[in-house]
């Protein structure tokens, strides 16, 4: 999935004007990993990729980047994209 910035995204001292976030080549060991750390930060939903927290998490996992890059995104930016994570598991074919 490629993500592209409402406007450019500067983190540790680089810019982003848009995010490949290859979350086809997560599985199931890394959703595993993914929500166990995502608990023990105190979440809890009966459907965990509804949760913005989650899908943050699973974008840092699938774009090899620390957590902080996302939580550090403007709200809006947050927004959408955790959005698009969400949709990307909850699509059916």
């Amino acid at each position: 999935m490629i993500h592209t910035f409402a406007k450019e995204y500067m983190f540790e001292d680089k810019t982003y004007t848009e995010l490949d976030i290859p979350l086809e080549n997560l599985e199931g060991k890394d959703m595993e990993r993914i929500q166990q750390q995502w608990r023990a930060a105190g979440n809890v939903a009966s459907l965990p990729v509804l949760d913005m927290a989650f899908c943050a998490r699973c974008a840092a996992v699938a774009a090899h980047l620390p957590l902080e890059f996302f939580e550090h995104l403007p709200a809006r930016e947050y927004m959408w994209l955790t959005q698009k994570v969400s949709n990307f598991f909850l699509a059916s074919d």
